[in-house]
């Protein structure tokens, strides 16, 4: 398994290993050369983490999508936490702060939630939507 490594704001690395493999050992040990924060991602069954009405939704939307592009519900394709391949015809109302307005601890952002229409608009207010988060969950240290 290869180990897919990411640096974040404030220095967050993430990476896709086995827990106790070699190549574990070795992430860890290149964060503490750098002084990285690391965290782990875990696969998991977002049908049991959101809500049903929710879940059902995405679902559907996956296996309408399938019809336009054979292959896009792949067992071995990977949705990351609620991103989208896909430009979205609808928009997740948001407040100042970012957060969406009917669900506490989600932040909706770039093209799949309706705020870019392409990958620099997206990758644009996916800085604006971190930079919220990290003042919110760490603010700077003074």
């Amino acid at each position: 398994m290869k180990a897919r490594i990411q640096q974040e704001p404030r220095c967050v690395l993430l990476w896709q290993v086995a827990p106790g493999s070699a190549e574990h050992a070795a992430v860890e040990h290149a964060a503490r050369l750098s002084r990285l924060k690391v965290r782990l991602l875990t696969a998991a069954d977002l049908g049991s983490l959101l809500p049903a009405e929710l879940a059902d939704t995405l679902r559907a939307g996956l296996r309408a999508y399938e019809h336009k592009i054979a292959g896009y519900t792949a067992p071995d394709a990977i949705l990351t936490g609620l991103e989208t391949r896909t430009s979205s015809p609808v928009r997740l109302k948001r407040e100042e702060n970012f957060e969406c307005t009917q669900l506490a601890g989600l932040y909706p952002c770039g093209e799949g939630a309706g705020y870019a229409g392409g990958i620099m608009s997206a990758a644009v207010d996916g800085l604006r939507v971190a930079r919220a988060i990290i003042s919110r969950y760490a603010p700077a240290e003074g």
